[in-house]
């Protein structure tokens, strides 16, 4: 089997304040590309991930230099070694705290609880 890493588009590789619609016009994060480099240096396979259409991703990739590291844009759960994504609960084996910490989560981004 492959190791495989899947990459979140939004926030993760793309600067992303809330959606604006079906094209990305946000610049990429500082080191992205650098990092996504690095990953593609460790794993066999990267999955872009990203509730977008691919349609509309991969200009994006193309002209921020990113389309020739990614094997394939998807919305579907790939098979994966890890997720990089910035919407992600880690979890320890263990669900204590998780309802709570998921009722509480919000992505770095956005603002804290009843401060709009």
């Amino acid at each position: 089997m492959l190791r495989t890493v899947a990459v979140d588009f939004d926030d993760v590789i793309h600067e992303y304040r809330g959606w604006t619609g079906d094209s990305p016009e946000g610049d990429s994060i500082q080191e992205a590309l650098a990092g996504c480099g690095a990953l593609a240096l460790r794993f066999d396979k990267m999955i872009l991930f990203t509730t977008r259409k691919p349609e509309f991703v991969k200009p994006w990739l193309e002209h921020h230099g990113f389309v020739h590291l990614f094997a394939e844009i998807t919305a579907v759960k790939p098979p994966y070694v890890c997720l990089i994504d910035d919407r992600v609960l880690s979890f320890d084996s263990s669900w204590e705290g998780i309802p709570q910490a998921a009722d509480r989560f919000r992505a770095h981004w956005e603002p804290p609880e009843g401060k709009l």
